[in-house]
């Protein structure tokens, strides 16, 4: 049976799949965290926190870690990549709001992309904080509600740059925010370099940075915390494909073609509004004249001969001068009163 490692919904992927999304933009981004992650992670108890498919509980063994444990919910996806993990990484299915840990089991804790999926995310971080040792540090990540496209079916809250401070200075010591941000490189490499995927630092590759940014304004926000000292923590860059940039045109073109398409369905709507609106005016206006008819009859039937002669005859008179006969033979009666005012002796 095949596992849907993704957990896609409406379009959207619950987690990073290595396998379905190489060299993507989204490869850069979670692969660059669990990069700088794995620099601290020699020698380390290290509890990877939501792993998902694992790849970064993988990634912390080959940096030198002593035991890792990857935790995670979704059962089916941890058992099919089991097979696939170094030695030294176990991988356990597990509530992240009620871990199976004892109190300060783990050195380091990475958490990347996952708080916001929980409807109460200081359940997590109390659960993170209990099992972290003394002196252990905590790597956390939220995308920035501030700036991540929002609409994302998986997340329940992402937290801002100052969120994210505040929650973890209510049970940490010291806490430090990193910047994580998506920038478009252009890079100028000889053939081979060019024509591979480099999994080790290009150390001979300068890198420079034209875009200056705020502090707040990054996609996702990376924070250090602990009860301890901090550590150093480095900046890295992680290139990802060119047609990132071709996806993301195709995407936008797409989205633009759906929204046309939504805002001509909604004047249409609009259109059948102020109709219908129209026609229920009209009925309205109908039905208050049928509903006087009865009176205007009874009261009608209520005048004496006469009276109704009068009023039929009025009537009559009204039409008859309303007439298109009567407009048009107006010139003719006025000449006879003229004439009538020159010669008053005849008629």
């Amino acid at each position: 049976m095949t596992v849907d490692q993704s957990g896609t919904r409406e379009g959207v992927p619950e987690r990073f799949v290595p396998s379905d999304m190489r060299g993507q933009l989204i490869e850069a981004e979670h692969v660059s965290r669990y990069r700088w992650a794995a620099k601290m992670a020699e020698g380390k108890r290290v509890l990877d926190a939501g792993c998902g498919t694992a790849y970064g509980a993988a990634m912390m063994a080959e940096a030198g870690a002593a035991e890792v444990v990857g935790i995670d919910i979704a059962e089916s996806v941890l058992e099919s990549v089991r097979g696939e993990m170094p030695q030294g990484v176990e991988l356990r299915v597990g509530d992240l709001t009620a871990l199976d840990v004892e109190d300060d089991q783990f050195d380091l804790i990475v958490c990347f992309e996952v708080i916001e999926h929980f409807e109460d995310p200081d359940v997590v971080l109390d659960e993170l904080s209990r099992v972290l040792a003394e002196g252990g540090v905590l790597l956390v990540s939220s995308p920035n509600r501030g700036m991540y496209p929002p609409g994302n079916p998986h997340h329940h809250h992402e937290f801002t740059p100052d969120e994210l401070t505040q929650t973890l200075g209510t049970r940490f010591t010291a806490v430090q925010l990193l910047r994580q941000q998506d920038f478009v490189t252009s890079a100028i490499l000889s053939t081979p370099l060019f024509e591979e995927a480099a999994q080790e630092p290009l150390t001979d590759l300068p890198l420079y940075k034209l875009a200056a940014q705020q502090a707040g304004e990054e996609l996702f926000t990376l924070a250090v915390a602990s009860n301890g000292d901090l550590p150093a923590m480095c900046s890295l860059a992680t290139l990802a494909s060119h047609l990132a940039i071709h996806e993301w045109v195709s995407v936008l073109e797409g989205q633009e073609k759906a929204l046309q398409k939504h805002r001509r369905y909604i004047q249409e709507l609009e259109t059948r509004v102020q109709e219908r609106e129209h026609l229920e005016s009209r009925l309205l206006e109908t039905e208050q004249r049928l509903a006087r008819l009865p009176e205007m009859e009874q009261k009608l039937e209520r005048l004496e001969p006469v009276e109704r002669e009068l009023v039929v005859t009025h009537a009559e008179l009204v039409s008859v001068k309303s007439s298109f006969s009567w407009r048009i033979t107006q010139p003719l009666r006025n000449a006879k009163a003229y004439l009538r005012v020159l010669r008053p002796g005849r008629r």
